[in-house]
């Protein structure tokens, strides 16, 4: 008869247990290839079970006895798309200094089948319709990472306090399989200074007609919403600086008067 069965898989520990797949019915051994427990054997791939039992005989003689079963896998492995978690958004502000922002953080390639990398990536901005492969402060490297920077002139106009809110939707992809995901970076807008374009000047002749000058002509400010007017004016007459408006000169607003 046969006594004391054990059953060690793919050189593992030995056990009493029979695997799901074997049974065991007085001498006999049986072996079932379609079980369940062998769906997970792809091609190249294989399961052994060594059988180690003794054969005894009625007076308690016994010899010791192994049986290699080799179970081979048959088709190709399914691809398991990579898994993903939810990112937090990404404050920064205009004018910090650049930064690496790693797209791929948390996702996982649950089977391992090939390097996680991004692909698809569409920029859009928050509150506004359609969306473009490339957006100015943005730049995607190889290793699945987002070079952002916020001194980039494309985000001048926003204003102090302003934010400008960018989704980044992708895929993150093992070659095979991909899994959509998507990243919000915030941008608060910081102030820059109006600028001017060439001094002004004018000139005229005792007893002309009276005329006004836009003090502003030619100045501008790239923050959106930012309104311009004049302060601090100061005067000078034949470049001596004095404390008065001078007569026959007014200033109203950003607006100034020559009589």
């Amino acid at each position: 008869t046969v006594t004391n069965v054990s059953y060690a898989i793919n050189g593992g520990t030995a056990s009493n247990s029979t695997p799901a797949g074997l049974s065991v019915s007085g001498n006999t051994l049986n072996i079932n290839p379609s079980d369940a427990n062998f769906s997970t054997l792809y091609e190249n791939q294989s399961q052994v079970i060594d059988v180690n039992y003794r054969v005894q005989d009625s007076s308690g003689g016994y010899v010791t006895q192994t049986e290699k079963i080799t179970i081979n896998g048959t088709g190709v492995k399914p691809n398991i798309a990579p898994t993903v978690s939810y990112l937090q958004e990404y404050r920064t502000t205009e004018g910090a200094d650049s930064v690496d922002l790693d797209l791929l953080r948390g996702a996982v390639d649950p089977d391992a089948s090939g390097a996680l990398r991004v692909t698809d990536l569409k920029y859009s901005l928050i509150g506004a319709s359609g969306s473009t492969s490339s957006l100015a402060g943005f730049n995607l490297t190889p290793a699945g990472k987002v070079t952002i920077n916020p001194k980039d002139p494309a985000f001048d106009s926003i204003s102090s306090g302003s934010t400008r809110s960018i989704l980044l939707s992708y895929l993150v992809s093992d070659g095979t399989s991909s899994t959509a995901q998507s990243q919000v970076v915030v941008i608060t807008g910081t102030n820059d200074t109006p600028t001017v374009a060439s001094p002004l000047t004018s000139s005229t002749t005792k007893g002309a007609s009276a005329y006004t000058i836009n003090l502003l002509e030619g100045a501008s400010d790239v923050d959106l919403g930012d309104r311009l007017y004049v302060a601090n004016a100061t005067y000078k007459v034949d470049g001596t600086n004095i404390s008065n408006t001078p007569a026959g000169v007014s200033m109203s607003g950003n607006q100034l008067t020559i009589n």
